[in-house]
């Protein structure tokens, strides 16, 4: 186990630093040298000199190739193999590409990095067979990453990605090996059984994601939820799916004698593994099992820590950017957390219950649960919260309860899976397992079960080793450490700025979209919220932005119209923290709104011209639409809002085109006026006319726009009619987010931050 610590050392040291691999290899050879003229007893510090230089050279070897040699804008080639089965719904298939080799117009890039490749629609013309597993390809498109967006919190591009126009940009250049082909007629007959009885219940949609780790299916509300109140690894496959598997496995085959019955749970793994691809979590799982069940069958005693080191070395020399991989984190974290905090926290836990008065087997039992969980998050806090932004206060207790019902969810699956004449007993008894899931789904937000955090790896260190310190030391001087650290917990993260007692106006950079956050202490109004088509913008952009800013919950939310860069960030916020209200017009039937409106907790408000909302010194006031307004072009109905803090003017405009400006000049003349105005319709030709623009006169104009946007925005003509009236201008894909702090006096003394 120590060498295997020692070489995950050495992977993560040369992934994350730039070290020259030939200056590594030569330090390994020089170490072989020298461990073999010193003495027998000294020879091991040569071997663990020569692993670690090993290790770095394998880690550094691995990082992503500089690609700065290209021209991105025009397209490339790219050669590589087929990392895993093809996912996505019908019509909408994707696959992560293995790249070795970049070729463009003469020049080679060599290296190893992924890409997600985007199919075409349909299926392949005569002559292409549709992608497999393990398949050598060679393809040609247009190689694109997401934007960084400019928030205070940094939040960096995506991962790499290619939509394939055409399938005559589609090559195989090497067919798959034989265990792939296996792999993918298993994959391809689990896909075909599930699909065929997939009766449109939730515990249909269930079943098929459980059993090949594919939660496209189920409604976007649920995953959001699950991953809010930190559930979210029941819907991946996991370490936890596959030991489930092998519980099942040995308890189906307990006729048999003791080494069959271990070569069915191995062989049962292994075909799962083949149906579900090469996930880091499963195959460090799969690892520890195969490992453990040859030990006992050569009658040794398995070693579950050696084990879950080894594998975890194994895949790392294997592949080096598993180490970049989160669900490799959290897996091989978990583990260890599992393994090394585990039996002490059932200790303490045990103390605790017998000082309590329960004992018993039943308490030993949610003692030995309880520790398990515990131990598991507070081992991987380190690497979630500073992805996620969340930390998960219930999320022990849930786990205590969420894993007995997936191992039933999953040993009913595999069962109708294995024997398809159960199908009329299961699928009833899935759908009534379902029915929490579903009510879970539908409770309202809480801070209970997600606490937005801006908490770093190192806050979280320091959180962890205070909550064992309480936990594993149950003394007075221990428990000093507890109101400690809820105080750290209240007050954020040291370096995040504290809740200001000042008037504060944010405009988020969501990219091609509108987020728009006043806040006055603890107070705050978040008008509009960005979107995506696909993808969780709350937990990627939002949710760090507002926990940087201190903020837990929402006051109001305000929906100025449907359009998916306005409306869908809220919507998947409100997943995750507590809104108390929804400004919106009324007369939408659009899907999003219907589902804001519908979620339990935030009271819906239907507001008008002349509606006005009062938040400590903001005053929020309805410009548009004139009551009653129900029908016409979306943007034209959009609310446009006026932001006041005593004499400070904010004019929010939404989408609103020409003739709604017009309207609006007409209505409010003089009063119109504000000095800051977020431009409409994010700049777009058709908005901010001259006339309106003479009558807001506004010093500072701000546009939500996304970086190499299809649209043109800020178009030209409307950032010369700013400039004629005397506007600063500022837009998120140059500048980032706008943080502007004012006094609730006249503007003129108000200063910007």
């Amino acid at each position: 186990m120590p060498y295997s610590f020692v070489a995950l050392l050495g992977i993560g040291l040369g992934f994350a630093a730039d070290v020259a691999p030939t200056a590594l290899w030569t330090a390994s050879l020089v170490s072989v040298a020298l461990s073999a003229l010193l003495r027998p007893t000294t020879r091991r510090l040569g071997v663990v000199v020569l692993i670690f230089a090993l290790s770095v050279a394998a880690g550094s070897t691995g990082r992503e190739p500089d690609l700065s040699r290209l021209d991105l804008e025009g397209p490339v080639v790219l050669l590589g193999t087929v990392d895993g089965h093809p996912r996505g719904l019908p019509g909408e298939h994707w696959l992560w590409l293995d790249v070795r080799r970049v070729e463009q117009r003469g020049r080679v890039v060599r290296g190893s990095f992924s890409v997600l490749v985007g199919l075409p629609d349909g299926e392949p013309r005569s002559g292409i067979e549709f992608p497999t597993w393990g398949e050598s390809v060679r393809i040609k498109g247009y190689l694109r990453n997401s934007s960084s967006v400019g928030n205070r919190l940094t939040l960096t591009s995506g991962h790499w990605r290619l939509n394939l126009p055409s399938w005559r940009f589609w090559k195989r250049t090497t067919p798959p090996l034989i265990w792939h082909r296996i792999a993918t007629r298993l994959r391809g007959s689990v896909e075909r059984r599930t699909s065929s009885r997939d009766s449109g219940s939730l515990g249909s949609m269930l079943r098929y994601s459980l059993l090949v780790g594919h939660p496209d299916r189920l409604p976007a509300a649920l995953r959001s939820r699950l991953r809010a109140t930190g559930l979210g690894h029941l819907l991946a496959v996991s370490g936890l799916h596959v030991g489930l598997l092998a519980g099942w496995l040995w308890i189906a085959g307990i006729r048999f004698e003791r080494r069959l019955r271990w070569l069915v749970v191995i062989a049962g793994v292994l075909m799962y593994l083949l149906i579900v691809g090469p996930r880091p979590s499963a195959l460090r799982a799969s690892g520890m099992i195969f490992v453990s069940a040859t030990a006992l069958l050569c009658r040794r005693p398995p070693q579950a820590l050696n084990a879950a080191a080894l594998w975890a070395t194994c895949l790392m020399l294997w592949d080096p950017q598993a180490l970049a991989d989160l669900g490799f984190r959290l897996s091989v974290a978990a583990t260890l957390g599992i393994l090394m905090l585990g039996p002490s926290l059932v200790d303490s836990f045990l103390g605790l219950s017998q000082r309590c008065g329960l004992k018993g087997r039943p308490a030993r039992l949610v003692c030995q649960g309880l520790a398990v969980s515990v131990a598991a998050q507070l081992a991987t806090l380190p690497f979630s919260t500073p992805t996620t932004s969340l930390v998960h206060p219930v999320a022990p207790v849930l786990n205590l309860l969420a894993i007995p019902w997936l191992t039933v969810f999953l040993g009913l699956s595999f069962l109708s899976l294995a024997t398809p004449w159960t199908d009329p007993i299961v699928e009833p008894c899935l759908d009534l397992l379902a029915v929490p899931i579903q009510a879970l789904a539908r409770l309202p937000s809480s801070v209970w079960t997600t606490l937005p955090s801006s908490w770093t790896a190192w806050d979280c260190m320091f959180a962890t080793g205070a909550l064992l310190a309480v936990l594993l030391r149950p003394t007075w001087s221990a428990r000093l450490l507890l109101p400690l650290l809820l105080l750290f917990a209240e007050g954020g993260a040291p370096g995040t700025a504290p809740v200001s007692a000042t008037v504060r106006f944010s405009r988020l950079d969501v990219g091609q979209g509108d987020a728009l956050l006043l806040r006055d202490g603890v107070r705050s109004v978040l008008v509009d919220g960005g979107g995506w088509p696909s993808g969780d913008i709350a937990a990627r952009i939002l949710l760090p932005s507002l926990a940087e800013r201190g903020i837990r919950r929402l006051d109001a939310v305000v929906m100025t119209h449907p359009d998916t860069d306005h409306c869908r960030g809220l919507l998947d916020l409100s997943y995750y923290i507590e809104v108390e209200e929804v400004w919106s017009s009324a007369g939408w039937h659009d899907e999003c709104v219907l589902e804001l409106l519908t979620r339990p907790g935030p009271a819906w408000r239907s507001v008008w011209r002349g509606d006005q909302g009062r938040f400590d010194r903001w005053n929020l006031e309805v410009l548009w639409p004139p009551p009653g307004v129900r029908e016409g072009e979306p943007n034209d109905r959009s609310l446009i809002l006026r932001a006041s803090a005593g004499r400070s003017r904010i004019l929010l405009a939404a989408d609103a085109g020409s003739e709604t400006e017009h309207a609006l000049v007409t209505l409010e003349g003089d009063e119109l006026q504000a000095k800051i105005l977020g431009v409409g319709h994010h700049g777009s030709k058709t908005s901010s006319s001259q006339a309106f623009l003479e009558a807001v006169t506004p010093s500072l104009a701000t546009i939500g726009v996304g970086g190499r946007n299809p649209y043109g925005h800020p178009h030209p003509a409307v950032v010369r009619r700013l400039e004629k009236v005397g506007a600063r201008i500022h837009r998120t894909d140059w500048l980032g987010s706008l943080d502007l702090k004012l006094d609730p006096r006249p503007v003129e003394e108000s200063h910007l931050e």
